[in-house]
């Protein structure tokens, strides 16, 4: 194999390379997805009226605890959740 073939071939390898980072960018990364305006607004009020009940019912420590612990929780699950989808991504499966 001469030197152009080699440079060729590498050539070849990056352009596909590119074609396919475009294709994945085209349909869209499924591990960060958009959140909306309504969906966090949704989220606020319902974190609000959630801690409202909370404070009502056991007081303010404890409610910022419960929180705390669920927003934590969440997190777990969110990472979780990211990770395995770049696994998926990268593995080509999405």
């Amino acid at each position: 194999m001469g030197l152009l073939d080699r440079w060729d071939r590498r050539n070849q390898d990056t352009l596909e390379f590119h074609n396919e980072v475009e294709r994945r960018e085209r349909a869209g990364n499924p591990i960060f997805k958009p959140v909306t305006a309504g969906v966090l607004l949704a989220l606020w009020v319902g974190s609000w009226m959630l801690r409202s009940v909370l404070v009502a019912a056991f007081g303010g420590a404890v409610a910022i605890g419960v929180l705390a612990g669920i927003a934590g929780i969440l997190l777990v699950v969110l990472v979780v959740q990211a990770r395995g989808a770049r696994r998926k991504w990268d593995a080509g499966e999405l």
